[in-house]
């Protein structure tokens, strides 16, 4: 992002409140979350193994017995498509869409179905198909 001029993402797509980066609707940037998203938002995040203690002058291991239960992190993969009406506009929004990914600290996605905001670290992208018609 080198000598990068950062400008707010303008997009032609029907706007729509479903999901929010941040309180920025994703339709801004010509996004669009595809089927499946839901599927990998709702997994259960790994359980935590509680502590546990192993002494040689004892037999078997303690375990801690506060029986709450912790999760741990978990990573979802979210299916995109981006749109535009001009090449201009979709390497406009692409970029504004990483800017904002890649700030410090963590970003928050709020899903209105669900009605839940989802705290997250951006770890990484991929683009799988690219029609620049």
């Amino acid at each position: 992002l080198y000598a990068y001029t950062y400008a707010a993402p303008s997009s032609t797509i029907a706007p729509s409140d479903d999901y929010l980066l941040d309180d920025a609707r994703l339709t801004d940037y010509g996004v669009i979350l595809l089927d499946g998203t839901h599927d990998q938002l709702m997994q259960t995040p790994p359980v935590k193994q509680n502590l546990a203690t192993s002494l040689a002058s004892k037999d078997g291991i303690d375990y801690d017995r506060n029986g709450a239960v912790t999760y741990g992190a978990y990573q979802a993969r979210l299916t995109c498509l981006m749109r535009a009406q001009t090449l201009d506009e979709l390497w406009q929004n692409y970029d504004a869409l990483l800017v904002d990914l890649v700030r410090p600290n963590r970003r928050t996605l709020t899903v209105k179905a669900l009605g839940k905001a989802y705290p997250f670290h951006y770890a990484t992208s991929r683009v799988r198909r690219f029609y620049p018609d």
